[in-house]
């Protein structure tokens, strides 16, 4: 019978901190991903009364390449808990392959943590698009005043991934609005996935962009069903 991992205690009942690293240490890759992944979805106030972080973390620094990615993407989703580890995803940054390096920003940009601006901006010129699109998406929870600026030069990035990251990242800051006019041209470019992350800006920035007469009465009609929905949510 497989043994439950969920958060709910009325529906199963969570294995204890210690029992969590020893059926880590006595599975192989393919569990131990499968592990991490549920202890990812335990939610920050179990994670905290656990206290995962310092067992995920070990499994960032010693365990295969697909199971540190599998922690990585863990230790995002722990909150506070996470929080408490932060140090060990900025290691990755300097340490990790493109898609280890991908994860943990991914992570820091989960945590909303900042101070590690100086960690990711190297990041956002990195050869990897995915390493590139995930550090602009990290660059939007900075409190770095300079971060915005560094996050609109990426909307001439080469790769849409990477066009789509800088939008969506623009409209987290609280000068987001003052974006509206560049972002308006993305949503005639030739990439739909770009023509979606225009829209989600604009919808998340609201009334604010209002102010510069942005149409977006196109979008309905657009030959991508996603973006149609998008214009329309």
């Amino acid at each position: 019978m497989r043994t439950c991992l969920a958060q709910d205690p009325m529906t199963c009942s969570v294995p204890a901190h210690s029992d969590l690293a020893a059926r880590l240490r006595e599975a192989n890759d393919q569990v131990r991903c499968w592990i991490l992944s549920e202890i990812g979805g335990f939610g920050e106030s179990h994670a905290l009364a656990l206290g995962v972080g310092g067992v995920v973390e070990y499994w960032i620094k010693n365990g295969s390449n697909k199971v540190s990615i599998a922690a990585v993407k863990s230790l995002g989703h722990l909150g506070t808990e996470g929080a408490r580890h932060w140090s060990c995803l900025v290691n990755v940054l300097e340490q990790g392959d493109a898609e280890l390096q991908a994860a943990a920003l991914g992570a820091l940009a989960s945590l909303e943590m900042v101070g590690w601006t100086r960690d990711v901006l190297p990041l956002m010129t990195h050869e990897d698009e995915r390493v590139r699109a995930n550090a602009v998406l990290a660059m939007g929870v900075s409190k770095d005043p300079e971060a915005p600026s560094h996050v609109r030069n990426c909307l001439q990035d080469p790769e849409a991934v990477v066009v789509s990251a800088a939008a969506l990242a623009l409209a987290r800051f609280s000068d987001a609005s003052s974006s509206a006019s560049t972002i308006s041209a993305l949503l005639s470019s030739e990439i739909s996935e770009t023509r979606r992350a225009a829209l989600t800006f604009f919808a998340t920035v609201g009334s604010a962009a209002k102010h510069h007469m942005v149409d977006i009465t196109r979008s309905l009609a657009d030959s991508d069903v996603s973006v149609r929905c998008a214009a329309v949510g």
